[in-house]
């Protein structure tokens, strides 16, 4: 299963795989900001919604999908 989000992660955008593999090293929002030049709200914006997208494929599949 590692594996197979990295695989996806590595398929991100460039920037987008930048902020997830920074946060995956426990960095803050703040210091994700600094390294990529986003602000920290951006980075949690981001952080949310990339979250959102890799976990989806392991979620329960809706009936009749």
């Amino acid at each position: 299963m590692v594996a197979r989000l990295m695989a996806t992660i590595h398929r991100l955008a460039p920037t987008d795989r930048q902020v997830m593999l920074l946060y995956l090293e426990d960095l803050t929002a703040a210091e994700i900001g600094e390294v990529t030049g986003l602000s920290a709200t951006a980075v949690s914006s981001r952080v949310h919604r990339l979250k959102a997208l890799l976990a989806k494929p392991y979620s329960d599949k809706e009936i009749g999908s």
